[in-house]
């Protein structure tokens, strides 16, 4: 063998050992991570089962020190008390929930106050969750920090804001969707829907300042659904906004508000240019019951488009023997099939109706 041939063998070797050693120290901290893992996990179980027996305990104990001794005793178990807590606080709510933050004050908060600065999501966005939870009173300093964090905390901050429903603290909360690029409706509106009336004051604000088109349909969508009938006057203006989904989203938050006044904005509404606008008035005059509206929702039920005629169909229901005449009427004609056609519907399904009765 020549000595290149003496020298490439022993390097052959020296990588094969290296690799040999490699693989088995990979191995070896496998099996030590897995077996540490699994003690991890078996002693956060058993904990947390534990303390979630003890807070169950504890909420039907009438001894007023029993929250104080169970946060004295859990202190040092973190992990599982939190994820206990929150588990707890999810479903449970009025004097019960009280004893939970009594718990949550006396063993956790000092730890959340300095996980909310942590470098680490995780550890800001389970903080943020407690403050949601736990929180009495929001702390603005530290929720206009969390305002400024990655959204899933950003969205943790402000529950824990809706919690004091205070009108600074709505203001934070319309202010921090304002400036989101890209927000997220539907979490948006599971946090605003419950304050209910108290929005009134911030939603009129809102709705005079110069918003996205978007934002405006979505405070729009907001007091329709509550609904915030004393804001009818400030969604008056928006009827003949420019922007279709605006006029869209007014003509159903008026449908929902169900104001007599408000029968000659949706008969405007109903002869909009755009067929989603006409869609909703009409089933909003349907509800006013106003039997002016009558002509009106016979002539949309031969309208061109079908979710037109499907709500002046239900409109037309709604009126009660004078819708049906309409829709008898129409069934019988042969001028319009597809107007017939959806009245015949209208009066199977008052036929069905009035069977199961």
């Amino acid at each position: 063998m020549t000595v290149n041939g003496q020298m490439a063998y022993h390097i052959l070797l020296i990588s094969l050992e290296t690799l040999a050693i490699f693989s088995l120290f990979l191995i070896v901290f496998i099996i030590l991570y897995r077996y540490v893992s699994s003690r991890r996990d078996r002693w956060f179980q058993y904990h947390y089962k534990r303390i979630t027996d003890e807070l169950l305990e504890m909420l039907t104990s009438q001894d007023p020190q029993a929250p104080e001794f169970l946060a004295t005793r859990n202190k040092n178990f973190t992990g599982p008390l939190t994820d206990a807590l929150l588990d707890l606080a999810r479903r449970i709510k009025g004097p019960e929930r009280k004893k939970l933050t009594i718990v949550f004050e006396l063993a956790l908060k000092d730890r959340v106050r300095k996980d909310l600065s942590s470098p680490f999501i995780l550890r800001r966005l389970v903080a943020a969750r407690l403050l949601e939870f736990f929180s009495e009173s929001a702390e603005l300093e530290i929720i206009q920090r969390l305002l400024k964090d990655k959204p899933p905390v950003r969205l943790a901050a402000i529950s824990a804001l809706a919690n004091s429903a205070s009108g600074q603290s709505l203001r934070y909360i319309l202010q921090s969707l304002e400036k989101d690029p890209a927000p997220n409706y539907q979490s948006y509106l599971e946090i605003l829907f419950p304050l209910g009336e108290t929005l009134e004051n911030e939603l009129r604000a809102a709705l005079q300042r110069p918003l996205r088109p978007e934002l405006i349909a979505f405070y729009v969508e907001l007091a329709g659904i509550i609904p915030l009938r004393r804001l009818f006057p400030d969604l008056l203006p928006l009827a003949t906004h420019e922007n279709k989904e605006i006029r869209i989203k007014t003509a159903r938050a008026l449908a929902r508000m169900e104001l007599p006044e408000s029968f000659p904005i949706l008969k405007a509404l109903a002869n909009d240019p755009a067929w989603e606008v006409q869609a909703q008035a009409v089933i909003g005059l349907g509800r006013l019951k106003n039997p002016e509206a009558l002509p009106l929702l016979c002539q949309a039920l031969r309208s061109p488009y079908w979710h037109v005629r499907l709500n002046a169909k239900e409109a037309l229901l709604l009126l009660g023997q004078p819708g049906l005449d309409c829709l008898k009427n129409t069934a019988r004609q042969s001028q319009d099939r597809f107007a017939a056609e959806m009245a015949m519907m209208g009066l199977r399904e008052y036929e069905e109706f009035y069977q199961k009765i």
